[in-house]
């Protein structure tokens, strides 16, 4: 898991320069991904095709159980920013990521801002429920086969599929200094986080995050699920786009 640490003077830089182009950092870091990736020229698609979470605690009701400062309380779903994969040469390397991050701005707005995004949200969480709970009975030996596992898929026309599979994940963790109370902890100096998941077979998910001033961006992978050298490119490239155009 190579994480990325840039420091409290620089990640003012880059929060600067992506408020003056009219995004957050958020839609810059989907921006620098693709075009990171596209950099690398292993395979020419059409799309570019990254999953992200959107957050809809303030959306839905709240569980009156829980203590208004709890942060077990999980409402998210998930949805797919697509962008070219081809570089075109009349953009310089500065006008095509902020290009591209105003397009993830758009789309993002037009996401989140739908009329049907949380009962869309909420059919496709009952769905991965039902996934979750057949595999599981497979895990706890309940379902002998996983060949007894029936999972309906929701049939989609041919002309509406997605012309790449996702590429990767990437999830925006905001601000988290706001969670972690630096000032309790008078004993202790909180340097840094380590986050993770699980991962399926050739699967990426990045991370970013400001802790203690500092934007951090943190990529879980597989080692062994991708050809040797491929990932570390990306990342020397996604780190080489951040110093040469937002700082």
């Amino acid at each position: 898991m190579p994480t990325l640490a840039y420091s409290a003077a620089d990640t003012k830089r880059i929060l600067g320069a992506c408020k003056g182009k009219g995004v957050t950092v958020a839609h810059a870091m989907f921006a620098l991904c693709n075009v990171a990736w596209s950099m690398m020229a292993r395979e020419q698609r059409d799309a570019c095709v990254i999953y992200s979470a959107a957050n809809l605690r303030s959306q839905l009701p709240r569980d009156p159980s829980l203590s208004p400062e709890s942060y077990f309380h999980l409402a998210i779903g998930y949805f797919n920013i697509s962008l070219p994969s081809l570089l075109p040469p009349a953009l310089s390397e500065t006008e095509l990521l902020w290009h591209r991050a105003q397009s993830v701005r758009r789309q993002m707005i037009k996401t989140t801002r739908s009329p049907f995004v949380v009962s869309r949200f909420k059919q496709e969480a009952a769905v991965r429920k039902e996934r979750a709970v057949k595999w599981a009975k497979v895990d706890d030996g309940v379902v002998e086969s996983r060949d007894e596992v029936k999972i309906a898929a929701p049939s989609t026309p041919k002309s509406a599929q997605s012309p790449s599979k996702a590429l990767m994940g990437v999830s925006m963790l905001g601000n988290l200094d706001g969670m972690y109370k630096h000032a309790n902890f008078s004993a202790l100096k909180l340097k840094s986080l380590m986050t993770g998941s699980r991962q399926r077979s050739g699967g990426l998910l990045l991370f970013s995050y400001t802790f203690q001033g500092q934007l951090w961006i943190s990529l879980g992978y597989d080692v062994n699920g991708f050809e040797e050298g491929l990932i570390e490119e990306f990342w020397e490239r996604l780190n080489g786009l951040v110093r040469n155009v937002m700082l």
